[in-house]
């Protein structure tokens, strides 16, 4: 009995050793697999930082810029191409040709479209006023000047809805009617009345003034506050359209003389470039009324100046005796006289050309003069005979001055 006792204590010794054996050994391959996935992980970031050490770096991609392509502008108008000599050989521009070749681009387009515009009469003549338009490309909106040639009709008529007219142009219309049988004058003097209005584009006159805080501003300052009228003037929009037939085209005033004189005496003293851009503006009003005020000259006898001059030009009124001819002329002078002394600091009785100018305007209102040139070293006697020409030069002892 003690026996069997004894072999089943053994047994179970056995039993324990074999099982703490057997977790002995469980534990070592727990711990054995646990270090390995620990090394596995080291070897990984190990791997994975010398991986990255070895690698360049990645640059950063820049988006992509759109290549841009030069600015093509296209030509508004790519129809506007002829033979320019065929057209001065065939309208028999030969004696302008030096200036039509100075800018051919631009004689180009101006020509097509007064050749291909069907509703345009006088077309030789309407080449030739070409020239005002060079003189003063720098003024030009090309794009809408085109349109208005475009848009020009010039008709001959019987009559006129004026008795006493014999050419008109509306520019509400783009429209120029001349009566039947007038001289080429009148054709020219109607197309510089087209040219002026519509070389910068469309026109639109203001006739008001800003006011405020005792100075006078364009109405195109957006802070006016007070606005004051301003009268149509013939001064600016007659004497100028005179003055210029003459300066570009050669063609000597046969209309509005007086005041054609007193423009031009205006334009001995303020320059003959300033009134012509005036002239050119689309806001003349304005700018002339800037421009006398600049040199003296108040509101109210601005407004005395433009009614006047306005006066001087109603022919109809002068023969009826309705206007004091002489009387409103002396006054347009003394006017004008207090600009030369505000521009010059003294009257112009010293200043012989001046003087010799405003005796000739005064005493006799029956032609007209133009200045010459820009720095005045002679002058043009338009009307006169050449012994009328004679006598005044040896009257006034100007003979270098005078043609």
């Amino acid at each position: 009995m003690e026996e069997e006792n004894n072999k089943k204590n053994d047994k179970r010794t056995i039993i324990v050793l074999i099982s703490i054996i057997v977790l002995i050994v469980l534990f070592v391959l727990v711990g054995a697999i646990f270090k390995s996935e620990s090394l596995y992980r080291i070897l990984d970031v190990e791997r994975e930082e010398t991986t990255k050490k070895e690698e360049p770096p990645k640059e950063i991609e820049q988006p992509v810029q759109p290549v841009e392509e030069p600015d093509i502008e296209e030509d508004p108008f790519p129809e506007a191409k002829l033979n320019i000599e065929e057209v001065i050989q065939e309208y028999h521009l030969e004696d302008i040709k030096d200036i039509i070749e100075e800018d051919k681009d631009l004689f180009q387009l101006y020509a097509y479209y007064v050749i291909n515009n069907n509703n345009i009469k006088y077309k030789e003549i309407m080449l030739r006023s070409y020239i005002p338009v060079y003189y003063n490309k720098e003024l030009l909106n090309k794009k809408e000047f085109i349109k208005s040639l475009q848009d020009l009709i010039i008709v001959e008529v019987s009559q006129l809805e004026q008795d006493s007219a014999i050419g008109i142009y509306d520019d509400s219309l783009t429209y120029i009617k001349i009566l039947e049988g007038t001289k080429e004058y009148v054709i020219y003097h109607e197309l510089m009345h087209f040219i002026e209005h519509r070389i910068n584009g469309t026109h639109t006159e203001i006739n008001n003034i800003c006011y405020d805080n005792s100075k006078y501003t364009s109405t195109k300052n957006k802070e006016c506050k007070k606005k004051i009228s301003l009268p149509n003037s013939a001064f600016i929009t007659e004497a100028g359209t005179e003055t210029s037939l003459a300066r570009y085209l050669n063609i000597a005033p046969d209309s509005y003389n007086q005041i054609t004189n007193s423009y031009n005496l205006l334009a001995y003293i303020v320059g003959d470039k300033e009134l012509n851009d005036i002239y050119f503006s689309n806001d003349s009003l304005t700018e002339l009324f800037l421009l006398l005020h600049k040199y003296g000259i108040t509101y109210e006898e601005y407004i005395e100046f433009i009614e006047l001059t306005n006066k001087l030009t109603d022919e109809q009124a002068i023969i009826k005796h309705e206007v004091t001819e002489l009387e409103s002329h002396a006054k347009v002078l003394n006017i004008i006289n207090k600009i030369y002394h505000k521009k010059f600091g003294h009257g112009w009785e010293d200043d012989e050309t001046f003087s010799f100018l405003m005796r000739l305007t005064y005493n006799r209102t029956g032609f007209s003069f133009t200045i010459g040139t820009d720095d005045y070293k002679y002058i043009d006697l338009i009307g006169l005979t050449e012994s009328e020409k004679q006598i005044i030069k040896q009257d006034v002892n100007l003979k270098e001055l005078v043609n």
